[in-house]
């Protein structure tokens, strides 16, 4: 009884442990794919697919990644890969942080902006662990947009707003810092919460700040 009572509970242990992850499977190809996002791009592809980490308001889970910008800039879309096991999120928790303390953890980052955003969610056509990738697209529907600088160490952290768990997707690493889990442990890099090293697929859309700012006055001193 003792023997079957120890097994269920190692089982119970790794089954929980696995929901924050799908498993990490071995891409076919390399890594930083083109994209057209015209503000900064870690965009998906199918043969550098690494994992999927859990990230849904029911459970508490969160995932951050690391960016930096050449231009200064007003971000309106943020598109991130997703694998839903339940109902889908219309809407996604974005925040978007300042790395002030330079420790390169989001835990002490700066909060610079934060919105649940509404998104859509467009399949692939790819799937794997038995489930459908999506393309989810989070829309700022707001006057009030991320206005960021360039040079300046940024984190990007997801979650999606639902009940049912859902993994947002990464590939093997290969620019900047590492990704960030945050579960029952608090915040912990990807390569000690799951023991590899990766990046966030996301793709960031939106228009150059100095043009945005820029009145029709002073575009006619131009002429």
């Amino acid at each position: 009884m003792r023997f079957s009572l120890f097994v269920l509970v190692i089982v119970a242990v790794f089954a929980f442990a696995a929901n924050d992850q799908l498993g990490s499977i071995h891409p076919t190809g390399p890594t930083g794919a083109g994209s057209d996002a015209d503000v900064y791009s870690q965009t998906y592809d199918f043969g550098t697919l690494l994992n999927g980490y859990s990230n849904y308001s029911g459970g508490s889970r969160l995932v951050a990644d690391d960016f930096e910008l050449t231009q200064d800039y007003d971000v309106r879309e943020i598109v991130v890969w997703m694998i839903y096991t339940g109902a889908q999120s219309a809407e996604m928790n974005i925040v978007i942080l300042s790395d002030d303390a330079g420790d390169s953890n989001p835990a002490t980052a700066t909060e610079v902006w934060s919105e649940a955003v509404p998104c859509v969610n467009v399949d692939t056509g790819d799937d794997n662990w038995g489930y459908d990738i999506w393309e989810t697209t989070c829309t700022v529907n707001t006057d009030v947009y991320p206005e960021l600088s360039t040079g300046i160490h940024y984190y990007l952290q997801v979650q999606g707003e639902t009940a049912d768990n859902c993994y947002i997707l990464v590939s093997p690493h290969y620019i900047a810092d590492l990704t960030w889990f945050f579960g029952d442990s608090g915040w912990q890099r990807c390569d000690v919460a799951f023991g590899e090293a990766s990046d966030l697929y996301f793709d960031l859309f939106g228009e150059l700040t100095a043009i945005e700012s820029m009145t029709w006055g002073s575009v006619k001193t131009l002429f």
